[in-house]
């Protein structure tokens, strides 16, 4: 009889230890605030969505917007320099 109740109490503090290793995995390397709600995941397929007429529809908009657009020319920027050592101050 003792045999069993020891046997028994060792069974149950094993499968204590097994459940709270589990649990402690779980939390650790479980996804916690890193979901994606499945209405977000149709905001990055645009391009599997748009149909070829739309995706037509969708080029010309751009050429006719770019047609539209004034052409800037492009300046070159003055690079800084150094200012000059005073005159003071011995040339090595």
């Amino acid at each position: 009889m003792p045999l069993d109740l020891a046997r028994i109490e060792k069974k149950a503090i094993s499968e204590s230890v097994a459940e709270q290793l589990r649990l402690a995995i779980a939390r650790r390397f479980a996804p916690s605030a890193e979901r994606v709600a499945e209405a977000q995941l149709g905001l990055f397929n645009e391009a599997e969505t748009l149909s070829e007429s739309d995706a037509a529809a969708h080029s010309e908009s751009d050429e006719s917007e770019s047609a539209d657009s004034i052409a800037v020319p492009a300046h070159t920027r003055a690079r800084g320099k150094r200012s000059p050592l005073p005159a003071h101050l011995p040339r090595v």
